[in-house]
Formats: structure tokens, sequence, C-alpha cells
């Protein structure tokens, strides 16, 4: 589990017994794991993403809009000098491959939508997680880590490794 990940779920559980704590981490993410620990790298932003229903827990992805054509030739090389930079087989490495050629394939990108399990296990990557997965597609002007606020499990306390297996979680390893 990354720094990230330890650090959440910490504020998860936090969340779960105090509501003005929650209200508070909902509101501004970034500060609130800020005082917990964890330093924001920018130009990250973060967005919290609240489960309604313990039954159903998802991890979110996010998936950057396409770039205008003329701009599509940019993106795609800051895109590959990320792709370098990850070293793969890595999560990030493998959704910057798929962000990349979802902006380059209409059909591809309605596929990672609706299956985006079945098109990360395409390229390499199985989650161990117990959480469905959910692509989140950014609009105009956005750039967010979503992070994923699970509703608090009706009879059992967690451990910080079984709320990541049950509170999903949720990337965007790009800056684009």
């Amino acid at each position: 589990m990354d720094q990230l990940d330890k650090t959440w779920a910490k504020i998860v559980m936090k969340c779960w017994n105090d509501e003005s704590f929650k209200k508070r981490a909902i509101a501004n993410p970034a500060e609130v794991l800020k005082e917990h620990g964890f330093t924001t790298p920018t130009p990250i932003h973060y967005k919290v993403v609240e489960e309604k229903n313990a039954n159903e827990t998802y991890g979110y992805l996010s998936l950057p809009m396409t770039p205008k054509a003329s701009e599509l030739d940019k993106a795609l090389k800051m895109l590959e000098e990320e792709i370098r930079q990850t070293k793969g087989p890595g999560f990030c490495h493998i959704w910057s491959l798929i962000i990349a050629k979802s902006w380059q394939d209409p059909a591809f990108r309605k596929r990672t939508i609706s299956n985006p399990e079945e098109v990360l296990k395409e390229h390499g990557f199985v989650s161990n997680s117990k959480a469905r997965l959910k692509v989140i597609e950014e609009k105009a002007g956005e750039h967010f880590l979503h992070l994923t606020l699970p509703k608090k499990p009706a009879s059992t306390e967690l451990a910080e490794e079984e709320l990541r297996q049950v509170g999903g979680w949720c990337y965007s390893c790009n800056g684009i």
C-alpha cells in the first residue's frame, strides 16, 4: 500500500466517526491530506467521491478528456514522457497507455468507460481490490485525482488493509 493509500485509509476511518471532519475532508481533501502527513504534489487536485451504498464499492479512475485535434500531438508527447518515467508495468504506466489509446480511438475509449476491468486486464493489470471500477471522464479544465470515501460498514471495524480492499481506490496518474 503506498503512502497516499495509507493516509487516505486513516482519513476515511476518521470521517466515519466525525461528521464535521468528514465535511472538511470532502470540501478540502488536499488540506486534510497535508494535515495527516501526505504532501500533495502540484498540480494535482483532489476530489472526494462519497459512496452512498455500503454493499457496492467502487474504485474510480479519471480519464482525461481527449485534447482538441490541434493539441493532440503535444498532449501525446507529454503522455509519452510520463509513460517513459513510470517505467512499467505498474498501474500508472498501464493507465497512461490506456489514456493515450483512448484519445486516438473513440471505440476503445467507450469500451474503457464501460468495462475498465477488462481493458486493464488486456493491458496486464489485474486488481486485487474487491471494488468494482468506474471511469470518470474529466471535463474541460478538470484535472483531478478522485478519492473514494466508502460508506461506513454497519457491523465491523476494518484494519487499514481491509479498508483498502473494501474501500476501493482511485487514481489518475497524469497531470495532463
